[in-house]
């Protein structure tokens, strides 16, 4: 029992040191009008292709991000939990209207910087999202919030001409999903696509 609580702590502090390792790897950059800092890290899990991204959602809906966003620190690193307001539901189990938190890496410092994940920003007050999401699970919140899979890659910003732009830096980009795809198309892809 003693031996499996020793393995145990080892793994997790292995874990977290990776974590905060990967997050801090960062380039900052100041001047007058804005402060910000880019965290570059490793995907643990990448989507290639909208099947993937498909088949391991627990939720996909189309939202709006409200005014309800808050940013703060865990071990050193900058999280944002932000409720959204679900306009379609796509696959899972919520419905139209229901509010839900979706936790990122990221946001405003405890020191006023503003945080992204490899160049991608979260979520803003009033925008619109296409979300492929899973439920967390993990020591950083205590109620329930979900997180876009691969970090940026379920997460698919809606402009106001309805045209998708994927968040992920290019290198991490769903290869065949196209950028500004209009949202109707994505969702007729989406629906047309087997999980399997």
């Amino acid at each position: 029992m003693k031996k499996k609580i020793v393995v145990l702590i080892s793994v997790v502090a292995v874990l977290c040191f990776t974590f905060i390792a990967c997050s801090n790897h960062s380039d900052t950059t100041k001047s007058q009008t804005n402060s910000s800092a880019n965290n570059s890290s490793s995907l643990v899990r990448s989507y290639d292709n909208l099947k993937d991204l498909k088949k391991a959602s627990e939720i996909i809906i189309e939202a709006e991000v409200t005014n309800d966003q808050k940013s703060f620190e865990y071990e050193h690193v900058t999280f944002t939990s932000s409720k959204v307001k679900v306009l379609k539901v796509h696959k899972g189990n919520v419905k139209e209207s229901d509010i839900l938190n979706i936790l990122e890496s990221g946001g405003i410092s405890k020191d006023g910087f503003e945080i992204s994940q490899d160049g991608v920003s979260v979520i803003k007050p009033s925008e619109h999202y296409l979300l492929f999401l899973y439920k967390y699970i993990g020591p950083v919140v205590t109620e329930t919030n979900y997180q876009a899979l691969g970090c940026y890659q379920g997460k698919f910003k809606i402009e106001k001409d309805n045209k998708v732009k994927q968040t992920a830096p290019d290198a991490a980009k769903t290869k065949d999903i196209e950028n500004d795809i209009l949202l109707d198309e994505l969702v007729t892809k989406m629906k047309d696509t087997k999980e399997d």
